[in-house]
């Protein structure tokens, strides 16, 4: 029996149902293919931006990471005119935090890491730079502390002295020779407090002067610094989806720098005004 006539036997209330039921499965397959590939779809597209969600978060922790780091090396140059820390320090406590900076080249695109690489080495030549600038400082620094020591000194043996005549002097005491003894001590005692503090004065006044200066050139080199951490933070921010106006940034960091510099200016002048009034008297 061919199809034409197995179609012509069957009732086509039968026929009928069957091509319904035919239509129905093709549909529910159809639905189904359309329903999986928009669950792939969608899978695909949630696996992607938890995948993103993930990059961005690890960024966002890398990058923080770094400015905290960048920072470090920022506050390091700006103590370069306390001399009561050493070099080695300011340098460790930037040193230690390498690390952290170390990581944007895993994570960072290529514009990020050439601002951060221009960073570090900026930074790394300023240290070289500040350390040879601070040797004047830190000797003329030492020899002021050597003479503060040997003053108090001077000072603590002439009370000393001073005491001791005094005595000698309420009991009508014994021997005159003693007396002049103990004053001519007095005398030698006045004698070198008077050189400490003549010595001390002179070192003192250029231990400011060159203080200043080098705490000057920290602070420029400090804006060079701020110049090179506006590229880093347009790159980085840009990576994770951040607004920034680097221009108004820069503009604002300028402003900072030469409020700074003219507090620096009129702290100096008074300063020196102050040792000019000591010399004169």
């Amino acid at each position: 029996m061919d199809l034409h006539a197995l179609f012509q036997a069957v009732p086509p209330t039968v026929l009928g149902f069957i091509i319904g039921s035919v239509i129905t499965v093709i549909g529910v397959v159809l639905t189904n293919m359309a329903n999986t590939k928009r669950l792939r779809i969608q899978h695909e597209h949630d696996r992607e931006m938890r995948s993103r969600d993930r990059d961005l978060n690890l960024r966002k922790d890398i990058y923080l990471a770094a400015m905290e780091a960048i920072s470090t090396g920022i506050a390091a140059i700006g103590r370069f005119g306390e001399l009561n820390v050493t070099e080695q320090e300011l340098m460790r406590s930037y040193t230690a935090e390498l690390p952290s900076i170390a990581k944007v080249n895993i994570v960072g695109e290529l514009e990020t890491i050439d601002a951060v690489a221009t960073f570090t080495q900026e930074l790394s030549g300023m240290f070289m730079r500040l350390t040879a600038s601070r040797q004047g400082v830190n000797a003329l620094w030492q020899r002021s502390q050597t003479i503060d020591t040997k003053l108090q000194a001077a000072v603590a043996e002439h009370e000393q002295l001073t005491t001791q005549i005094r005595e000698l002097e309420a009991t009508e005491a014994e021997a005159t020779k003693s007396l002049r003894t103990l004053q001519k001590k007095v005398g030698l005692a006045q004698q070198r407090i008077e050189g400490l503090l003549t010595e001390q004065s002179t070192i003192g006044k250029r231990l400011v002067v060159d203080q200043l200066n080098l705490t000057h050139e920290a602070m420029e080199e400090l804006a060079k610094l701020n110049r090179l951490v506006v590229p880093i933070l347009s790159a980085m921010r840009a990576e994770l989806g951040l607004a920034f106006d680097a221009e108004l940034y820069a503009e604002g960091m300028e402003a900072i720098h030469k409020q700074q510099l003219e507090y620096l200016e009129e702290t100096s002048r008074e300063i020196i005004s102050m040792y000019d009034e000591v010399d004169s008297v």
